[in-house]
């Protein structure tokens, strides 16, 4: 059965009628997306940002506290505000804790890659690698654990035998003996 022209233009029509709707929502989109952002920024980003950064932190700390309570009953951490702040990422969140005259700032990128700095609270911008404060105090400690990437009990479990070694470490009296030791490691590391 031949085709006539006149049947095959309500096809055609229907065609052009979706390309149409697909190049005018393409125009609304982009044009949304040009908008929105300076539209968050101006009216939302100055006051959303703060309170979600605050909002994040608590829950870090909340989850610090479930996995690492020895800090908080034995040594009485707080939750303290960052001395570094502005070398933080982004990316990562970031919470500092005050406990037994150490500041320990906490970090993990996606619920992953946990990592831990350690400073003494009298030089509290002086940070260094938790890691590598467990070996200066006791060289025999296994700092290779992988949970250490993704588990806070594990670095609960490393810390709790070895925490008065870090006070004792980071006092005013022994921090410039303890800076000696670490740059000695990182040298040989």
């Amino acid at each position: 059965m031949p085709v006539r022209p006149w049947q095959a233009r309500p096809q055609r029509l229907k065609e052009k009628t979706l390309v149409f709707a697909i190049q005018v929502s393409r125009l609304v989109f982009r044009v949304a997306g040009l908008v929105l952002p300076f539209f968050y920024k101006l009216f939302f980003s100055w006051w959303l940002k703060p309170f979600l950064d605050q909002w994040f932190r608590n829950r870090f700390a909340d989850e610090l506290r479930l996995r690492i309570p020895f800090l908080f009953d034995l040594y009485g951490a707080k939750v303290v505000r960052d001395p570094r702040r502005e070398t933080n990422s982004s990316a990562v969140g970031y919470v500092c804790l005050a406990a037994g005259g150490i500041i320990l700032k906490f970090r993990s990128w996606r619920d992953e890659a946990y990592g831990t700095q350690i400073s003494p609270a009298f030089a509290p911008s002086d940070f260094c690698e938790l890691l590598d404060a467990l070996k200066a105090v006791d060289p025999a400690v296994d700092t290779e654990l992988a949970a250490l990437e993704f588990r806070w009990g594990a670095w609960g479990k490393l810390l709790e035998p070895r925490f008065h070694l870090l006070q004792h470490a980071f006092s005013k009296r022994q921090f410039a003996e303890t800076k000696m030791k670490l740059a000695t490691l990182r040298a040989v590391g």
